[in-house]
């Protein structure tokens, strides 16, 4: 048998596709071996942020902050978020700060001194006994005429990881013009 010889016009579909053909450039296995791990990881990243706007948008979950914002007699205060121990501990054994309400806006020639710690600046068992309530009436007596607002912001059981967002949150709560201060009982924040 004589091997069949190439038709012309298939010859030619050949030598124009080849013409137009572009060499495919050789990916570098470093550069694939870099979209491998990246295209799983990005995708997953995208579920789960789609996830958790979702539940956001559906209003599922619960604050994390410390203060939330409330109308109290038609204005405006910052009470303490029960639920801010859910971020360190479990439901079952989570801490709750101690009842306050704070004005959103400081009142002209008011100081306002925060005061962080665990259960010795917090006063427990009884928090109307704590050394905070302490120091508004000694600040109170040395400078009669300014007012201060001592917030207690301390909780039982907790440490300086559970401080540090709560020290945060308060200096945000009254603008750049804060001190800080080392009492021998509790850290404050003046401001």
């Amino acid at each position: 048998m004589k091997p069949k010889k190439p038709s012309p016009k298939k010859a030619r579909s050949k030598e124009k596709n080849a013409v137009f053909e572009k060499p495919v450039p050789k990916i570098p296995a470093r550069r694939l071996w870099l979209f491998r791990i990246l295209a799983p990881v990005a995708s997953l990243l995208l579920v789960i942020g789609g996830l958790e706007l979702g539940l956001r948008l559906c209003g599922y979950g619960y604050p994390v902050s410390f203060f939330l914002k409330t109308k109290i007699g038609g204005k405006d205060f910052y009470v303490p978020n029960d639920r801010f121990g859910y971020r360190f501990f479990p439901p079952a054994l989570a801490r709750t700060p101690v009842p306050l309400r704070m004005a959103i806006e400081k009142p002209a020639n008011t100081y306002r001194v925060f005061v962080f710690g665990e259960s010795a600046a917090m006063g427990d068992p009884d928090p109307t006994f704590g050394a905070w309530r302490y120091l508004q009436v000694l600040l109170g007596e040395r400078f009669p005429g300014t007012h201060f607002e001592v917030v207690c912001v301390a909780m039982t059981a907790i440490n300086s990881h559970v401080i540090l967002p709560m020290a945060r949150e308060c200096a945000r709560r009254d603008g750049p013009h804060s001190r800080r201060n080392q009492p021998s009982l509790a850290n404050c924040w003046i401001t």
